[in-house]
């Protein structure tokens, strides 16, 4: 908490404290609890934190820093702000599809340094080895949890050692001719 506490301060020094209004639109009562205990912060004047900079500029980042999702702007307004203007081109902006939720199933979990490992470990596989990524790309389609076989036990790799080995072998050839 010290620390989330500590970037919220740093936060708060800049934009100023949410409103009530704002405050409410948190959907976590505990976080409103939270920042309705706060002393109340006034906000900081952009212009005078960054002085000479385009005023387009300091529009565009106010809009974007805006605590009511409601009221921020979104990715496709900010790419139409005049301060974008000669940067933006619609036919160079791809847009992709959005990321599915199972994606992030990790985030609910409380995961141990070792889960972790697991998780980044699998993450690569997924890039290196085709029946991985089939594996893990059914178990999607299928709705299973992506994450299940990590959380079965906090200290076991969930990867066969061969897999791993081959792995660290492909590693050592990045680069180099076989």
């Amino acid at each position: 908490m010290f620390l989330a506490k500590n970037q919220l301060e740093l936060i708060f020094e800049l934009l100023g404290t949410p409103t009530n209004e704002e405050i409410e639109k948190f959907p976590l009562k505990g976080a409103q609890k939270f920042m309705k205990s706060l002393k109340t912060i006034p906000p900081k004047k952009f212009e005078n934190l960054f002085p000479g900079v385009s005023p387009l500029a300091l529009d565009l980042l106010k809009k974007m820093l805006l605590f009511d999702q409601e009221k921020r702007i979104t990715v496709d307004q900010a790419l139409d702000h005049p301060y974008l203007e000669e940067l933006h081109c619609d036919d160079d902006e791809v847009i992709g599809q959005p990321v599915e939720l199972a994606d992030f199933e990790f985030e609910q979990e409380n995961l141990t340094i070792e889960q972790m490992k697991d998780m980044i470990y699998e993450e690569i596989l997924l890039y290196h080895y085709p029946e991985v990524k089939k594996e893990y790309y059914k178990k999607k389609k299928e709705g299973k949890s992506l994450i299940d076989h990590i959380l079965i036990s906090e200290t076991k790799n969930f990867v066969e050692k061969k897999c791993f080995f081959q792995l660290k072998i492909d590693f050592l050839f990045i680069g180099y001719e076989r």
